[in-house]
């Protein structure tokens, strides 16, 4: 996702909020187990059908605020405790049980361990989903 645009009534805090879910562990994971397979040289390629079909949490439009709020600190520093928020936010927002936000920390851990291999093997940056830094949104109003 390289840019996105706001139109018409979309308020800012809420594109910024979907920045921030699209670029969680939860988004990672679920574009990796349901999303179309389609690669480029470095990061996966995401249709446009896949953002269709991603499923906001029912709370989304009430959550935007805090998750604007999230995004804006994350951006600013992002750090892992920052990106770790990010996750346990995101869970909460879903609805995750226990047992399901322990798949997904095994699933970022499993990135992890992919990237730090990747890196010591040819010493460029291959990055797993969950990795990616949070995108910068273009508003235009």
């Amino acid at each position: 996702i390289l840019h996105i645009h706001a139109t018409g009534n979309i308020r800012v805090a809420a594109l910024k909020a979907l920045a921030l879910l699209l670029n969680s562990t939860l988004a990672g994971f679920w574009l990796q187990q349901r999303g179309r397979k389609a690669q480029r040289s470095l990061f996966p390629k995401i249709l446009a059908r896949d953002l269709n079909e991603f499923p906001l949490p029912a709370d989304f439009m009430r959550s935007c605020g805090n998750l604007a709020t999230l995004h804006d600190r994350i951006t600013a520093a992002p750090d892992t405790a920052s990106l770790a928020e990010c996750d346990r936010e995101v869970a909460r927002l879903y609805r995750l049980n226990s047992e399901e936000c322990a798949l997904l920390e095994m699933f970022s851990m499993a990135g992890q361990q992919r990237n730090n291999r990747s890196k010591k093997h040819d010493g460029s940056c291959h990055h797993a989903a969950q990795e990616v830094p949070l995108l910068e949104e273009h508003a235009s109003t």
